[in-house]
């Protein structure tokens, strides 16, 4: 968990969102959700219900 908040970090206080295509910090931030989400189900050995909500119809 420490090595994720660290990668965040280390993210954001670089000066990779400027040059980002908004396209491309949907797909970072959806990757996100995924990981947090794995991690959640490591520490529940279940997946949480909000996975669904996740599923964008757009």
């Amino acid at each position: 968990m420490g090595l994720f908040v660290s990668l965040i970090l280390h993210v954001k206080h670089s000066r990779v969102w400027e040059r980002m295509e908004v396209t491309e910090l949907v797909e970072l931030r959806n990757s996100f959700c995924l990981l947090s989400l794995w991690l959640a189900a490591l520490q529940h050995q279940q997946l949480p219900s909000d996975y669904v909500r996740l599923q964008d119809p757009a």
